[in-house]
C-alpha cells in the first residue's frame, strides 16, 4: 500500500470524510484527494499534520510498522552488519562464530 493509500486508511479508521480531515488540518481538500490517489506525495511537514490530525504515527503512514517487517530472509550475518552500520540503532550486535 502507498501513502496515498495509508492515507485513506487512517482517515477512514479515525471515522472522517476527505472534508472534514481538510478543516482539522491547514490542507485543502483538493490535495488530500490527490494525495489518497496517489497524484501527489505531501511534504513532510504536511505528512505530520495528517498524522495528527488522524491521530496516526508518521511511521503508520510511511508503512514503517516493525509488525510489518519480514526479516526471515534476510542472512543474520548481513542483518547484524547493517545494524551496526545505522547510527539509529543504538545497540552494537557482535556476532562469533563457533561459540
Amino acid at each position: 500500500m502507498d501513502i496515498g493509500g495509508r492515507i485513506k486508511k487512517y482517515r477512514k479508521k479515525a471515522g472522517l470524510t476527505q472534508e472534514q480531515l481538510a478543516k482539522k488540518t491547514t490542507i485543502s481538500l483538493s490535495a488530500i484527494g490527490k494525495y489518497e490517489i496517489g497524484e501527489r506525495t505531501p511534504k513532510y511537514e504536511t505528512l505530520e499534520e495528517i498524522a495528527k490530525a488522524l491521530e496516526a504515527t508518521l511511521d503508520e503512514l510511511l508503512g514503517l510498522n516493525a509488525k510489518q517487517i519480514n526479516l526471515s530472509h534476510i542472512p543474520t550475518i548481513q542483518l547484524i552488519e547493517e545494524l551496526n552500520s545505522r547510527d539509529d540503532f543504538p545497540i552494537e550486535i557482535q556476532w562469533k562464530v563457533g561459540e
